[in-house]
Protein backbone atom coordinates (compact mmCIF):
# COMPACT_ATOMS: atom_id res chain seq x y z
CA UNK A 1 0.00 0.00 0.00
CA UNK A 2 1.36 3.23 -0.72
CA UNK A 3 0.67 6.13 1.84
CA UNK A 4 1.25 9.49 0.89
CA UNK A 5 4.09 11.76 2.27
CA UNK A 6 1.75 13.83 4.46
CA UNK A 7 0.92 10.67 6.11
CA UNK A 8 4.17 9.06 6.84
CA UNK A 9 5.95 12.82 8.08
CA UNK A 10 2.59 12.28 9.90
CA UNK A 11 3.47 8.76 11.65
CA UNK A 12 6.53 9.88 12.65
CA UNK A 13 5.58 12.56 14.77
CA UNK A 14 2.19 11.46 15.81
CA UNK A 15 1.53 13.10 19.54
CA UNK A 16 4.07 15.78 19.46
CA UNK A 17 1.40 18.62 18.50
CA UNK A 18 -0.51 20.58 21.27
CA UNK A 19 -3.47 23.17 20.60
CA UNK A 20 -2.77 26.56 20.22
CA UNK A 21 -2.92 28.78 23.36
CA UNK A 22 -5.44 31.23 21.86
CA UNK A 23 -7.90 31.30 19.39
CA UNK A 24 -6.49 31.34 15.48
CA UNK A 25 -8.34 31.57 12.09
CA UNK A 26 -8.35 28.66 10.07
CA UNK A 27 -7.39 26.07 12.73
CA UNK A 28 -10.15 23.95 14.78
CA UNK A 29 -10.04 24.78 18.19
CA UNK A 30 -13.30 24.90 21.23
CA UNK A 31 -13.63 29.22 21.18
CA UNK A 32 -16.05 31.62 20.88
CA UNK A 33 -17.06 31.61 17.36
CA UNK A 34 -19.46 33.58 15.45
CA UNK A 35 -21.12 30.37 13.77
CA UNK A 36 -21.33 27.26 15.94
CA UNK A 37 -22.11 23.92 13.98
CA UNK A 38 -23.62 20.63 15.85
CA UNK A 39 -22.15 18.43 13.39
CA UNK A 40 -24.90 15.47 13.46
CA UNK A 41 -28.21 14.66 15.17
CA UNK A 42 -30.33 11.83 15.54
CA UNK A 43 -33.84 11.09 16.95
CA UNK A 44 -34.68 7.55 16.82
CA UNK A 45 -38.65 8.16 17.11
CA UNK A 46 -39.02 3.92 17.16
CA UNK A 47 -38.00 4.50 20.49
CA UNK A 48 -39.92 7.62 21.89
CA UNK A 49 -41.13 7.07 25.35
CA UNK A 50 -38.92 4.03 25.93
CA UNK A 51 -36.01 3.80 28.19
CA UNK A 52 -33.90 3.42 26.02
CA UNK A 53 -34.57 6.70 24.00
CA UNK A 54 -31.48 8.80 23.67
CA UNK A 55 -31.76 12.53 23.80
CA UNK A 56 -30.02 15.44 22.58
CA UNK A 57 -29.59 18.43 23.90
CA UNK A 58 -27.72 21.47 22.32
CA UNK A 59 -26.61 24.32 25.22
CA UNK A 60 -25.85 27.64 23.58
CA UNK A 61 -23.40 29.84 25.57
CA UNK A 62 -23.03 33.73 25.02
CA UNK A 63 -19.61 34.22 26.12
CA UNK A 64 -20.00 38.36 26.07
CA UNK A 65 -21.92 40.71 28.26
CA UNK A 66 -23.87 42.34 25.56
CA UNK A 67 -26.88 40.25 24.21
CA UNK A 68 -26.72 38.39 20.90
CA UNK A 69 -29.28 36.87 18.49
CA UNK A 70 -28.54 33.56 17.25
CA UNK A 71 -30.20 32.01 14.07
CA UNK A 72 -30.62 28.48 14.17
CA UNK A 73 -30.60 26.63 11.04
CA UNK A 74 -31.60 22.53 11.05
CA UNK A 75 -30.11 20.99 7.75
CA UNK A 76 -30.75 17.15 6.57
CA UNK A 77 -27.77 14.82 6.12
CA UNK A 78 -28.06 15.86 2.37
CA UNK A 79 -27.87 19.93 3.45
CA UNK A 80 -31.03 20.76 2.60
CA UNK A 81 -32.43 22.91 4.66
CA UNK A 82 -35.58 22.92 6.82
CA UNK A 83 -36.41 24.83 9.79
CA UNK A 84 -34.71 28.48 10.75
CA UNK A 85 -35.97 30.25 14.31
CA UNK A 86 -34.10 32.46 16.68
CA UNK A 87 -33.21 32.32 19.89
CA UNK A 88 -31.87 35.69 21.95
CA UNK A 89 -29.66 36.00 24.42
CA UNK A 90 -28.67 37.89 26.93
CA UNK A 91 -25.50 39.01 28.08
CA UNK A 92 -23.53 35.69 29.27
CA UNK A 93 -26.97 33.60 28.95
CA UNK A 94 -27.15 29.88 28.49
CA UNK A 95 -30.35 28.73 26.66
CA UNK A 96 -31.25 24.76 26.16
CA UNK A 97 -32.56 23.08 23.13
CA UNK A 98 -33.92 19.49 22.93
CA UNK A 99 -33.77 18.29 19.78
CA UNK A 100 -35.95 15.31 20.65
CA UNK A 101 -38.34 17.78 21.89
CA UNK A 102 -38.75 19.33 18.75
CA UNK A 103 -39.02 16.22 16.94
CA UNK A 104 -41.67 14.46 19.09
CA UNK A 105 -43.56 17.41 20.28
CA UNK A 106 -42.54 20.22 18.70
CA UNK A 107 -41.36 22.50 21.64
CA UNK A 108 -38.83 25.19 20.37
CA UNK A 109 -36.44 26.88 22.80
CA UNK A 110 -38.44 30.07 23.49
CA UNK A 111 -36.50 32.36 26.31
CA UNK A 112 -38.07 33.00 29.30
CA UNK A 113 -36.75 36.41 28.75
CA UNK A 114 -38.15 37.55 25.69
CA UNK A 115 -36.36 40.82 24.26
CA UNK A 116 -38.00 44.18 24.58
CA UNK A 117 -37.63 46.45 22.69
CA UNK A 118 -33.86 46.99 22.00
CA UNK A 119 -32.81 45.53 25.35
CA UNK A 120 -29.42 46.69 25.32
CA UNK A 121 -28.51 44.79 21.74
CA UNK A 122 -25.72 47.24 21.33
CA UNK A 123 -24.73 45.01 18.38
CA UNK A 124 -28.01 44.11 17.33
CA UNK A 125 -31.86 45.00 16.65
CA UNK A 126 -33.48 42.90 18.67
CA UNK A 127 -36.92 44.75 18.09
CA UNK A 128 -38.56 42.30 15.60
CA UNK A 129 -37.86 39.50 18.12
CA UNK A 130 -40.64 39.66 20.46
CA UNK A 131 -42.41 36.62 18.34
CA UNK A 132 -39.12 34.27 17.49
CA UNK A 133 -41.51 31.77 16.33
CA UNK A 134 -41.55 30.51 12.74
CA UNK A 135 -44.67 30.97 11.03
CA UNK A 136 -45.93 29.51 7.40
CA UNK A 137 -47.52 26.23 7.29
CA UNK A 138 -44.58 23.69 6.78
CA UNK A 139 -46.21 21.26 9.75
CA UNK A 140 -44.26 18.89 12.28
CA UNK A 141 -45.32 15.86 10.55
CA UNK A 142 -43.13 17.68 7.59
CA UNK A 143 -40.44 18.60 9.13
CA UNK A 144 -40.01 14.96 10.49
CA UNK A 145 -40.86 13.83 6.61
CA UNK A 146 -38.16 15.82 5.58
CA UNK A 147 -35.30 14.69 8.31
CA UNK A 148 -36.81 10.81 7.38
CA UNK A 149 -36.34 10.77 3.45
CA UNK A 150 -39.92 10.25 2.73
CA UNK A 151 -41.74 12.88 0.90
CA UNK A 152 -42.99 16.14 2.33
CA UNK A 153 -45.94 17.76 1.57
CA UNK A 154 -45.34 21.20 1.70
CA UNK A 155 -42.30 20.66 -1.44
CA UNK A 156 -45.05 18.82 -3.62
CA UNK A 157 -44.14 15.39 -2.57
CA UNK A 158 -40.04 15.90 -2.73
CA UNK A 159 -37.81 14.40 -0.88
CA UNK A 160 -35.35 16.20 1.44
CA UNK A 161 -33.46 13.56 2.92
CA UNK A 162 -31.44 9.74 2.52
CA UNK A 163 -34.74 7.58 3.51
CA UNK A 164 -34.02 6.33 7.17
CA UNK A 165 -37.44 4.61 8.51
CA UNK A 166 -38.15 6.38 11.64
CA UNK A 167 -34.83 7.81 12.36
CA UNK A 168 -34.84 11.36 11.93
CA UNK A 169 -31.10 12.44 11.32
CA UNK A 170 -29.20 15.84 10.12
CA UNK A 171 -27.25 18.97 11.60
CA UNK A 172 -27.62 22.50 13.27
CA UNK A 173 -25.79 25.66 12.41
CA UNK A 174 -26.00 28.55 14.81
CA UNK A 175 -25.27 32.10 13.43
CA UNK A 176 -24.53 35.17 15.12
CA UNK A 177 -27.28 37.96 13.20
CA UNK A 178 -27.54 41.31 14.03
CA UNK A 179 -31.16 41.32 13.70
CA UNK A 180 -34.08 38.17 14.16
CA UNK A 181 -34.63 36.86 10.38
CA UNK A 182 -36.63 34.37 8.62
CA UNK A 183 -33.39 34.38 5.76
CA UNK A 184 -31.22 31.71 4.72
CA UNK A 185 -27.44 31.43 4.11
CA UNK A 186 -27.25 32.59 -0.26
CA UNK A 187 -30.17 34.69 0.36
CA UNK A 188 -29.54 38.48 -0.66
CA UNK A 189 -27.89 40.43 2.45
CA UNK A 190 -27.82 37.17 4.78
CA UNK A 191 -23.95 38.03 4.30
CA UNK A 192 -21.77 40.92 3.69
CA UNK A 193 -17.87 41.33 3.71
CA UNK A 194 -17.03 42.33 7.39
CA UNK A 195 -19.93 40.85 8.66
CA UNK A 196 -22.13 43.70 7.64
CA UNK A 197 -25.56 41.73 6.75
CA UNK A 198 -27.67 39.69 8.76
CA UNK A 199 -24.91 37.57 9.62
CA UNK A 200 -22.35 39.05 11.90
CA UNK A 201 -18.60 38.27 12.36
CA UNK A 202 -19.06 38.49 16.20
CA UNK A 203 -16.98 35.55 18.28
CA UNK A 204 -19.33 35.13 21.08
CA UNK A 205 -21.24 31.78 20.91
CA UNK A 206 -20.45 28.73 22.18
CA UNK A 207 -22.09 24.90 22.55
CA UNK A 208 -22.03 21.62 24.11
CA UNK A 209 -23.52 18.40 22.94
CA UNK A 210 -25.10 16.45 25.49
CA UNK A 211 -26.49 12.97 24.25
CA UNK A 212 -28.13 10.97 27.37
CA UNK A 213 -30.21 7.85 28.46
CA UNK A 214 -30.94 5.88 31.36
CA UNK A 215 -27.82 4.35 30.87
CA UNK A 216 -25.50 6.81 29.31
CA UNK A 217 -24.59 10.50 29.18
CA UNK A 218 -22.12 11.72 26.58
CA UNK A 219 -20.81 15.25 26.08
CA UNK A 220 -18.40 17.36 23.48
CA UNK A 221 -17.87 20.72 22.38
CA UNK A 222 -19.90 21.82 19.57
CA UNK A 223 -17.82 23.29 16.34
CA UNK A 224 -16.58 26.47 16.77
CA UNK A 225 -16.51 28.43 13.12
CA UNK A 226 -14.67 31.09 13.72
CA UNK A 227 -15.04 34.66 11.32
CA UNK A 228 -12.63 37.35 10.46
CA UNK A 229 -11.08 38.95 7.21
CA UNK A 230 -7.64 38.02 7.66
CA UNK A 231 -6.14 34.68 6.33
CA UNK A 232 -7.83 35.01 2.44
CA UNK A 233 -11.58 34.64 4.63
CA UNK A 234 -12.08 38.28 2.63
CA UNK A 235 -10.76 37.07 -0.53
CA UNK A 236 -13.52 36.04 -3.45
CA UNK A 237 -12.89 32.64 -5.04
CA UNK A 238 -10.91 31.15 -1.66
CA UNK A 239 -12.49 28.38 0.51
CA UNK A 240 -14.99 29.73 3.27
CA UNK A 241 -17.55 27.52 5.30
CA UNK A 242 -20.71 29.06 3.85
CA UNK A 243 -18.62 29.30 0.29
CA UNK A 244 -20.97 26.96 -1.71
CA UNK A 245 -23.88 29.28 -0.63
CA UNK A 246 -22.39 32.51 -1.51
CA UNK A 247 -20.73 31.73 -4.83
CA UNK A 248 -17.52 31.13 -2.68
CA UNK A 249 -17.41 35.01 -2.64
CA UNK A 250 -15.58 35.13 0.64
CA UNK A 251 -18.49 37.52 1.94
CA UNK A 252 -19.37 34.87 5.14
CA UNK A 253 -15.70 35.42 6.08
CA UNK A 254 -16.16 32.30 8.02
CA UNK A 255 -13.65 29.36 8.31
CA UNK A 256 -14.02 26.44 6.82
CA UNK A 257 -11.96 22.54 8.38
CA UNK A 258 -10.17 20.30 6.85
CA UNK A 259 -10.25 17.02 4.81
CA UNK A 260 -7.34 15.17 6.38
CA UNK A 261 -8.08 13.51 9.90
CA UNK A 262 -7.20 11.15 11.99
CA UNK A 263 -8.85 9.83 15.21
CA UNK A 264 -8.26 7.03 17.72
CA UNK A 265 -10.28 3.54 17.90
CA UNK A 266 -11.19 0.75 20.22
CA UNK A 267 -12.48 -2.56 19.88
CA UNK A 268 -11.73 -4.94 22.36
CA UNK A 269 -12.68 -4.69 26.16
CA UNK A 270 -16.62 -3.89 25.69
CA UNK A 271 -15.43 -1.31 23.75
CA UNK A 272 -17.17 0.48 20.38
CA UNK A 273 -15.75 3.44 18.75
CA UNK A 274 -17.70 5.47 16.21
CA UNK A 275 -17.17 8.75 14.04
CA UNK A 276 -19.17 11.57 13.18
CA UNK A 277 -17.92 12.57 9.56
CA UNK A 278 -19.20 16.02 7.91
CA UNK A 279 -18.71 16.72 5.25
CA UNK A 280 -18.95 19.45 2.02
CA UNK A 281 -20.36 18.45 -1.20
CA UNK A 282 -20.19 22.27 -2.61
CA UNK A 283 -23.93 22.08 -3.46
CA UNK A 284 -26.31 24.44 -2.30
CA UNK A 285 -28.79 21.69 -2.57
CA UNK A 286 -32.50 21.77 -2.29
CA UNK A 287 -35.56 19.42 -2.32
CA UNK A 288 -35.36 16.30 -4.86
CA UNK A 289 -37.51 13.52 -6.44
CA UNK A 290 -38.41 10.76 -4.05
CA UNK A 291 -36.58 7.53 -5.56
CA UNK A 292 -33.72 9.36 -6.61
CA UNK A 293 -30.49 11.46 -4.98
CA UNK A 294 -28.61 14.39 -5.84
CA UNK A 295 -26.54 13.59 -8.62
CA UNK A 296 -23.36 14.62 -6.25
CA UNK A 297 -24.23 11.68 -4.21
CA UNK A 298 -22.45 9.26 -3.41
CA UNK A 299 -19.64 11.32 -1.97
CA UNK A 300 -16.09 8.90 -1.96
CA UNK A 301 -12.99 9.70 -0.10
CA UNK A 302 -9.75 9.80 -1.25
CA UNK A 303 -7.73 7.47 1.07
CA UNK A 304 -9.30 5.62 4.31
CA UNK A 305 -6.01 4.12 6.32
CA UNK A 306 -6.42 2.20 9.89
CA UNK A 307 -3.40 1.69 12.18
CA UNK A 308 -2.86 -0.76 14.99
CA UNK A 309 -0.66 0.03 18.05
CA UNK A 310 2.16 -1.48 16.22
CA UNK A 311 1.61 1.21 13.07
CA UNK A 312 0.94 -1.66 10.79
CA UNK A 313 -1.20 -0.01 8.35
CA UNK A 314 -4.14 -1.29 6.60
CA UNK A 315 -6.00 0.34 3.67
CA UNK A 316 -10.19 0.07 3.61
CA UNK A 317 -10.82 2.83 1.86
CA UNK A 318 -9.97 4.26 -1.73
CA UNK A 319 -12.95 5.69 -3.26
CA UNK A 320 -15.62 3.51 -1.93
CA UNK A 321 -17.78 6.00 -0.33
CA UNK A 322 -17.47 5.18 3.29
CA UNK A 323 -18.67 8.86 3.84
CA UNK A 324 -21.59 9.25 1.51
CA UNK A 325 -23.77 12.10 2.84
CA UNK A 326 -22.83 15.16 3.98
CA UNK A 327 -22.90 14.06 7.73
CA UNK A 328 -23.17 10.85 9.08
CA UNK A 329 -22.48 8.24 11.82
CA UNK A 330 -20.55 4.95 11.40
CA UNK A 331 -19.06 2.15 12.96
CA UNK A 332 -15.09 2.19 13.16
CA UNK A 333 -13.86 -1.47 13.76
CA UNK A 334 -16.83 -2.86 12.15
CA UNK A 335 -19.26 -1.85 9.06
CA UNK A 336 -18.12 0.35 6.96
CA UNK A 337 -14.93 1.33 8.24
CA UNK A 338 -13.80 -2.39 9.04
CA UNK A 339 -10.53 -2.67 10.94
CA UNK A 340 -10.16 -6.37 10.17
CA UNK A 341 -7.43 -7.71 13.03
CA UNK A 342 -6.49 -4.29 14.43
CA UNK A 343 -8.48 -4.12 17.80
CA UNK A 344 -6.89 -0.63 18.85
CA UNK A 345 -5.27 2.32 17.11
CA UNK A 346 -6.01 5.22 14.97
CA UNK A 347 -7.41 5.67 11.40
CA UNK A 348 -6.74 8.35 8.77
CA UNK A 349 -9.35 9.64 7.25
CA UNK A 350 -8.48 11.88 3.45
CA UNK A 351 -12.10 13.17 2.80
CA UNK A 352 -10.95 14.93 -0.95
CA UNK A 353 -12.84 13.33 -3.40
CA UNK A 354 -10.92 11.01 -5.23
CA UNK A 355 -12.80 10.96 -8.67
CA UNK A 356 -10.97 14.06 -10.00
CA UNK A 357 -7.77 13.54 -7.03
CA UNK A 358 -4.38 14.60 -8.45
CA UNK A 359 -5.85 16.77 -11.55
CA UNK A 360 -5.31 20.29 -11.41
CA UNK A 361 -9.54 21.11 -11.10
CA UNK A 362 -10.27 18.93 -8.45
CA UNK A 363 -13.08 19.25 -5.47
CA UNK A 364 -10.56 19.57 -2.82
CA UNK A 365 -13.39 18.99 0.27
CA UNK A 366 -13.78 20.41 3.81
CA UNK A 367 -15.19 18.41 6.77
CA UNK A 368 -14.85 18.04 10.68
CA UNK A 369 -14.91 14.37 12.33
CA UNK A 370 -15.76 13.95 15.60
CA UNK A 371 -14.48 10.41 17.70
CA UNK A 372 -17.04 8.34 20.06
CA UNK A 373 -15.69 5.92 22.23
CA UNK A 374 -18.27 3.83 24.51
CA UNK A 375 -17.51 1.13 27.11
CA UNK A 376 -20.41 -1.13 28.08
CA UNK A 377 -20.74 -2.96 31.21
CA UNK A 378 -23.63 -3.97 33.63
CA UNK A 379 -24.14 -1.01 35.49
CA UNK A 380 -24.34 1.29 32.22
CA UNK A 381 -22.30 2.47 29.06
CA UNK A 382 -19.31 4.97 29.72
CA UNK A 383 -18.99 7.19 26.90
CA UNK A 384 -16.20 9.80 26.18
CA UNK A 385 -16.47 11.78 22.59
CA UNK A 386 -13.54 14.31 21.46
CA UNK A 387 -12.96 16.21 18.63
CA UNK A 388 -10.72 13.73 15.59
CA UNK A 389 -6.94 15.37 15.00
CA UNK A 390 -7.06 18.05 12.06
CA UNK A 391 -3.84 15.59 10.72
CA UNK A 392 -2.43 18.30 8.51
CA UNK A 393 -3.24 21.76 9.40
CA UNK A 394 -0.45 23.03 7.38
CA UNK A 395 -2.87 21.66 4.04
CA UNK A 396 -5.38 22.91 4.82
CA UNK A 397 -7.90 24.68 2.23
CA UNK A 398 -9.25 27.40 4.81
CA UNK A 399 -8.89 30.62 2.80
CA UNK A 400 -7.23 29.24 0.43
CA UNK A 401 -8.43 29.80 -3.42
CA UNK A 402 -11.55 27.59 -5.05
CA UNK A 403 -10.93 25.28 -8.19
CA UNK A 404 -12.90 27.13 -11.53
CA UNK A 405 -15.21 24.03 -11.46
CA UNK A 406 -16.05 23.45 -7.59
CA UNK A 407 -16.99 27.43 -7.63
CA UNK A 408 -19.07 27.03 -11.39
CA UNK A 409 -20.80 24.41 -9.49
CA UNK A 410 -21.56 26.13 -6.66
CA UNK A 411 -23.03 29.19 -8.82
CA UNK A 412 -25.05 26.71 -10.41
CA UNK A 413 -26.56 25.13 -7.63
CA UNK A 414 -27.34 28.46 -5.91
CA UNK A 415 -29.24 29.40 -9.13
CA UNK A 416 -31.53 26.47 -8.58
CA UNK A 417 -32.03 27.28 -5.18
CA UNK A 418 -33.22 30.43 -5.97
CA UNK A 419 -35.12 29.36 -8.97
CA UNK A 420 -36.79 26.76 -6.32
CA UNK A 421 -37.80 29.38 -3.85
CA UNK A 422 -39.51 31.64 -6.42
CA UNK A 423 -41.22 28.54 -7.12
CA UNK A 424 -42.50 27.88 -3.76
CA UNK A 425 -40.31 25.15 -2.98
CA UNK A 426 -37.69 27.38 -1.48
CA UNK A 427 -36.78 27.66 1.86
CA UNK A 428 -39.62 28.81 4.17
CA UNK A 429 -40.74 30.19 7.48
CA UNK A 430 -41.92 27.17 9.33
CA UNK A 431 -45.23 26.77 11.73
CA UNK A 432 -45.34 23.66 13.48
CA UNK A 433 -48.97 23.37 14.34
CA UNK A 434 -50.40 21.47 11.46
CA UNK A 435 -50.12 17.98 12.44
CA UNK A 436 -48.54 18.64 15.80
CA UNK A 437 -48.11 20.93 18.67
CA UNK A 438 -47.57 24.61 18.21
CA UNK A 439 -44.44 25.91 19.33
CA UNK A 440 -43.75 26.38 22.62
CA UNK A 441 -41.34 26.54 25.79
CA UNK A 442 -40.75 23.06 27.19
CA UNK A 443 -43.51 22.68 30.15
CA UNK A 444 -41.79 23.12 33.60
Amino acid sequence: MKLSGSLVAFVAVIGLSVAPAAAELCVIDAVPAATVLVPYFEVDLRNVGRTKFERTKVTLINTQPAPAIAHVILWTDLSVPTLNFDIFLTGYDVQEFDVDLLFTNGFLPIPASQPNGNSGCTSCDSSGCVNISPGNDFSLGDLISAHTGSSVSFYDGQCMARPSGRVARGYITFDNVSACTRLYPGDSGYFENGGLGIANNLNALKATITTYSNKFLREVPAIAIEAGTSDGLSTAGNYTFYGRYTGFDASDNRECGGALWAMPFRKRDRFKTEAIVWRDSGVAQGPFDCGSLPEWYPLDETQVVVFDQQEEALEIGNGTGLFPAETQLVSVGKSPVRTGSFDAGWAYFNLNTSASAGSTDEFVGHGYVIARQRYRSREGDAWAALYGTEFDPASTICGEPVSPSVRARALQSRKAAISGKEAGRGKQRIRLDSDGPRPSQRPE
